[in-house]
Formats: C-alpha cells, sequence, structure tokens
C-alpha cells in the first residue's frame, strides 16, 4: 500500500475524512470534509505528525524548523517536529501568538530552512501574511507549504488554488494527497458506494480542474 493510500485510509478509519451533505464558506455544497481536528486522541495526532513527516522528508528535506500556520495547526507542528525527531531529524517548531503576533518556540534566525504546515490549503492573504511577518523576523528560508490534502478546486484563472496561492506567494506548496487520490483509493478498495463516489466524481468534474 502506498504513502497516499495508507494516509487516506488513516483518514477514514479515524473520522477525519467524512461523507455527506457539506456547506463550505462560499456557500457550496460538497460532498466530503476533511477536519483534522479529529485526530483529538494522542495516537492519532502521532500517526499524523509522522504523514506529515515522512510528507516533508519528500518534498522538502532537512529543515531548521516547522512552523504552523495558524493557530489549529499548532499541535500538528508539533506532532510533525516530533515524529522527525524519531527518524533522525532533530528540527524545532513554532508558531504565531494571536495576541501578541510575536512568535513562540523555536527562535527565529538569519539562514534559518522553515517549512510551514497546515491541515488545509489557507487563503493567500493569510499564507502571504506569514511568510513575510518571518522574513521581517529574520533572513529566513521557506522552502514550502505541506498541507494534508490538495482539493484540487479551480482558482480564479486556469489553475488551481493551490497552484495560484503557491504562484502568488513564491513558494513551492506540497498536499499528502488529492481528491483524485481519495477517489482512486475508495474506488479500488470498495468501500464506498456508488451515491458517495458518483457524488465525489461529480463535484470533481464540475469544480476541479
Amino acid at each position: 500500500m502506498s504513502r497516499k493510500q495508507r494516509f487516506v485510509r488513516f483518514l477514514l478509519d479515524n473520522g477525519i475524512l467524512t461523507f455527506g451533505r457539506f456547506v463550505t464558506r462560499s456557500g457550496r455544497v460538497c460532498p466530503y470534509f476533511l477536519n483534522t481536528a479529529n485526530s483529538f486522541l494522542g495516537s492519532r495526532l502521532r500517526e499524523l505528525g509522522r504523514f506529515f513527516a515522512e510528507g516533508i522528508r519528500e518534498a522538502f528535506p532537512a529543515p531548521d524548523a516547522v512552523c504552523a500556520l495558524t493557530g489549529r495547526d499548532v499541535p500538528l507542528a508539533a506532532a510533525t517536529a516530533m515524529a522527525m525527531a524519531e527518524t533522525g531529524a532533530d528540527a524545532g517548531y513554532l508558531f504565531r501568538s494571536e495576541e501578541s503576533g510575536a512568535f513562540i518556540g523555536a527562535p527565529v534566525f538569519d539562514g534559518q530552512r522553515i517549512v510551514l504546515v497546515s491541515d488545509v490549503v489557507p487563503s493567500g492573504h493569510r499564507l502571504l501574511d506569514q511568510i513575510q511577518l518571518l522574513r521581517r523576523t529574520a533572513r529566513v528560508e521557506i522552502v514550502g507549504l505541506i498541507v494534508a490534502a490538495d482539493r484540487q478546486e479551480k482558482g480564479v484563472g486556469e489553475k488551481s488554488e493551490l497552484a495560484e496561492s503557491a504562484k502568488n506567494v513564491g513558494i513551492d506548496i506540497c498536499a499528502l494527497v488529492t481528491l483524485d487520490d481519495i477517489i482512486m483509493t475508495l474506488s479500488d478498495a470498495g468501500e464506498a458506494g456508488d451515491e458517495t463516489l458518483d457524488a465525489l466524481r461529480s463535484y470533481r468534474a464540475e469544480y476541479c480542474r
């Protein structure tokens, strides 16, 4: 079983990926919902961190620190750093205080290689704001952003939202899985019913690149 298949299996088994009718912030009805807050048990969070550490090892090797993109990503950043340490890559972790705006955790210093982590692809404004603040703090290198899933939804232009975000802020963005990976894993495993798969495929055809 590939890493992507194992990750989709983990999301399903722990109620992080669910199916139904969910209304997005834009008012669109989506047939699935990804909520990493459901990794509230220590065992789940540990495993989630290991998946992110594996993704970082493949896409952004040897960072000095892992930085949470938002407040809800702080446990994820800590779990990822701990998982990296298990394989000998002892990186720090840090996050931005919502009160003071200062970074807490690993010190930020010149030449530091930082990878950002988040559960979902963030808004371009939020991502750019975090990058700019880090670069104002010290002459750091933002090596990239890693997220749990790429929804592959259409952006404003010809590219997907993820691809547009990466271009706008000038960094690489890596997703552990895509919507296509989710559909393929469900189809191959024969676990999801025809109605669920049909809904996912219809959503993919209408709203995604």
